[in-house]
């Protein structure tokens, strides 16, 4: 079950001439997808109490800290045309769930 709470963080690239080689090589392929996807931006999720940051939920768990990397189908020429196509698969979000560790500095 997913359930939805955040603070949220993102990093937005834009992606100009210089960086067509990065940008062709930044791809979310295989598993589950049928397709091949471009990577677009990642954000993180996270509040101040080190303890339930993430915006979801595994078996009604929360995480400190969530992290998305947010991906559009090659087909499309950009996030927000993927977005707008309104097909359901024309995004893919990886998720990454952290955990904090407190440790000794000497």
């Amino acid at each position: 079950m997913l359930a939805s709470h955040a603070f949220v963080y993102a990093a937005q690239f834009e992606l100009t001439q210089n960086t067509s080689a990065l940008h062709s090589n930044l791809r979310l392929c295989g598993g589950a997808l049928t397709d091949c996807y471009r990577f677009a931006q990642f954000h993180f999720h996270w509040d101040e109490t080190n303890v339930d940051g993430s915006e979801h939920t595994i078996n009604g768990g929360r995480f400190p800290m969530e992290l998305h990397i947010v991906h559009y189908k090659d087909k499309y020429s950009s996030l927000a045309g993927a977005l707008k196509s309104q097909e359901k698969d024309a995004v893919a979000v990886m998720a990454v769930f952290f955990k904090v560790k407190l440790v000794a500095l000497y």
